[in-house]
């Protein structure tokens, strides 16, 4: 699906698992290199993968995964995530890991500097504009 900025996302429903006392629940995101643009292909790898504990998306040509990963440390759970997406065999790299959402706040700020110099431009213009499309991928 499309969110109103234009990011593509793509939903998989995520296995429950038990959860356990010894580990806890780390958000991050991991920014990819090496896909040109969200495929069934790459959906169905990521997923299939092992990295159901993830969103796939994508947003200014970047493809990226918000993770909610178990581990006992954030830092294992980075270090996971990264081996398991690098050995998809998808020619897949990880360039950089940053807190979730940060790219979407960096956008929201650029649309905010706009709109601070162009005090007539209003926040559903750039929705309009933004080619806004919606799909509920569903599995």
């Amino acid at each position: 699906m499309h969110d109103k900025l234009g990011t593509k996302r793509v939903m998989a429903t995520a296995t429950q698992r038990p959860s356990n006392s010894e580990t806890d629940t780390h958000s991050f995101t991991l920014i990819l290199s090496g896909a040109e643009d969200l495929t069934d292909k790459l959906e169905k790898a990521i997923y299939g993968g092992g990295c159901g504990d993830a969103l796939l998306g994508m947003t200014e040509g970047q493809i990226f995964l918000d993770f909610d990963r178990e581990a006992k440390s954030l830092g294992e759970a980075i270090v996971s995530a990264i081996r398991q997406v690098e050995s998809l065999s998808l020619g897949l790299r990880v360039t950089q890991v940053v807190p979730p959402g940060d790219k979407i706040i960096a956008f929201f700020n650029a649309m905010l500097m706009i709109r601070n110099d162009h005090p007539d431009v209003r926040l559903p213009d750039f929705e309009k504009t933004s080619g806004v499309v919606r799909k509920q991928v569903e599995k």
